[in-house]
Order: structure tokens, then sequence, then C-alpha cells
């Protein structure tokens, strides 16, 4: 259960962006939507515990994301729209980083890289930002965190958006989205979920 309650947020003190919001996400796929500059990745930011708010709380299955607790950080996953990508391959970086995720699935991962046409063995660093982020959602998605959260670009309409979305799995866990080649989205998750599809979708609009 994710809850945000009665946040207060900004980043001039007399110009808040939240003021006293509150919010429950339980299971299910929500998508988070709004113009550019309205607040969403603050709010994705404030939820992850990257930024403290002036007033409220934000916690993960009764836990605050702020005080940074390795039984908290193990059990989600953020990946930002933009990051430093390592000099070294998708492989490589899942080797090292996923000894941090008890539930990560090692073959699962190699199926969503052969399902994105990702190469396993190009350096990060050296392919095209598209490339970079279908990578990171092959790895985020064999992580089986309880809560993914992935900020991602899609194009609606010819105008670039975000899109912030929550998708659960079967078993109640849950995944975030903040929007992306949604299509790439959608087909690993039809992948692996096998007729769950990206449809009725709760929006929360900011």
């Amino acid at each position: 259960m994710i809850k945000i309650e009665n946040i207060s947020y900004g980043y001039k003190y007399n110009r808040p962006i939240f003021n006293d919001i509150s919010l429950e996400i339980g299971s299910g796929i929500y998508g988070l939507l709004g113009e550019n500059g309205v607040g969403k990745t603050t709010l994705i930011h404030l939820l992850c515990g990257l930024l403290f708010p002036w007033k409220g709380e934000c916690s993960i299955d009764g836990m605050n994301p702020a005080k940074r607790e390795p039984a908290l950080l193990s059990r989600y996953f953020f990946l930002p729209e933009e990051m430093q990508m390592p000099s070294e391959s998708i492989s490589a970086f899942a080797t090292r980083h996923s000894a941090f995720y008890p539930h990560f699935n090692h073959k699962e991962f190699e199926q969503n890289l052969e399902e994105l046409k990702i190469d396993r063995k190009q350096k990060l660093s050296a392919v095209s930002y598209g490339q970079q982020k279908k990578a990171m959602l092959a790895y985020a998605f064999a992580l089986h965190t309880p809560l993914l959260i992935l900020e991602v670009v899609c194009l609606m309409g010819g105008d670039e958006q975000r899109a912030d979305i929550i998708y659960a799995t079967a078993d109640d866990t849950f995944q975030g989205l903040s929007g992306c080649d949604i299509q790439s989205v959608c087909r690993l998750v039809e992948y692996q979920e096998r007729g769950m599809q990206c449809k009725g979708i709760r929006q929360h609009r900011l």
C-alpha cells in the first residue's frame, strides 16, 4: 500500500507545489497524468524518499522511504527519466546490481531483452536513449519488487508527455510506470502476464 498523507512541498517556501494532499494506491493499474511542470516528478521523488516534504509523510507498506532503510529499499525500484548510464552492458549491470533484489529472475530478464530486441552485450553508454530505456525496463520487470516506479517518456497525440502508471501483477505486487514508449511497455506486460492489457487504467491527474 502506498500512502501520501497531508503532504505539502515546494522548491520555494512561499510557492508550494503541493498543499496538504493525500493519496492512497492499492492494487490495480493507475495513471498519474499532467502537463509539464505540474509536479509529477516531484511527487514521485517524494514517494521514493529523494525529496523531503515540508509536512506530512509518504509511506510504502507502512515504512517511510525517506529513512532509506535496506528492508524497504529492496522492495522497490525507481527508474528516472534521465540517469547516468554505466559504461557496461545491461547484462553486466544486472549481475552487479541485482544482488540487492532477492526476487530477481535472470531467465525472465533474458527473455525480456529478447522480447524488446536488446543486445545484452553492448555497452549502455554507447546506445540510443530509447535502447537504454528498453534495456532498463527489461531489467526492472525482472526484479519482481513489490513496487516498481518507472519514469519514462511517451508520445500522446504527437506531443511528448509523461504519465505515471502503477501496474499490479497477478500476485498483487505493485509495478509503477511513468510514461514511456508505452507500446513497448504494453508488449512487455502482455508478454509476462499473458492476457493482461494496458486498459482500464485508473488515472490521477495533476
